[in-house]
This record gives structure tokens, sequence and C-alpha cells, in this order.
């Protein structure tokens, strides 16, 4: 077996991680754990049909590969109009330059943030 690529067709829900965000029913993987998360800059995903079904997306990750749903895109989704793709081809493994060095900038601003999380 080997790892394919994937584009995802979904929606992803997300909040920020702080301190005195209950974890109890979030999943963490361990590598995540043994890097120190959660930490502030990780975001907390949730499945938009099962609200209970959570889990924690590092600060890094989430700035290399996921951008904010535009105004016409929620609506398409909502709509079910879009053939439940949302992806722009190539640009949607990952933030384009301009979004990830926005996304990076923010992130270097918040405090707690290691080097190896900021982009």
């Amino acid at each position: 077996m080997a790892f394919q690529q994937y584009c995802r067709t979904q929606i992803a829900e997300m909040e920020p991680w702080s301190k005195g965000h209950d974890m109890t029913r979030v999943s963490v993987s361990a590598p995540d754990k043994e890097a120190g998360s959660p930490k502030l800059g990780d975001m907390i995903g949730r499945n938009p049909k099962n609200h209970d079904d959570k889990w924690l997306v590092t600060a890094r990750y989430f700035v290399d590969n996921f951008e904010p749903l535009r105004g016409h895109q929620r609506d398409r989704a909502n709509a079910g109009s879009n053939g439940g793709r949302l992806c722009r081809g190539a640009e949607a493994v990952g933030a384009s330059d301009g979004r990830r060095a926005q996304l990076g900038k923010a992130h270097e601003r918040r405090p707690g943030l290691t080097s190896r999380d900021r982009p």
C-alpha cells in the first residue's frame, strides 16, 4: 500500500484552541502530543455532521492546508450545487503563497508559538 493525495471535498469547521478548552473528546495524535500540542495557534476541527467528532489540527498544518471559505463558496456548498467539490486545483493542497504569508504573519503575532510552528 502507498499513500495517495486527495483533495478535500467538504467544508471543515474550525475554532482556535485556547487554554481551558475542554479536550476530553478531542482526538490528538501521538506525534502532536509529543510535539507539545495542544498549544496556542492550534485549531480544533469538528465534523459538520457530527459535532461530537473533534480533532486537533496543528498550527503549521492549518496554515499550510486551510483558508477561510469565501462567500460564494459557502453559498454553493450550502446549496449543494458544487458537485461536492470546493477545491481549486493545485491550490487546494495548500494555501497560496500570499495567503500562507498572511496567515504566517498572524501566527507570528500569537505568543507561545515556537519557531517550528511558524511558516
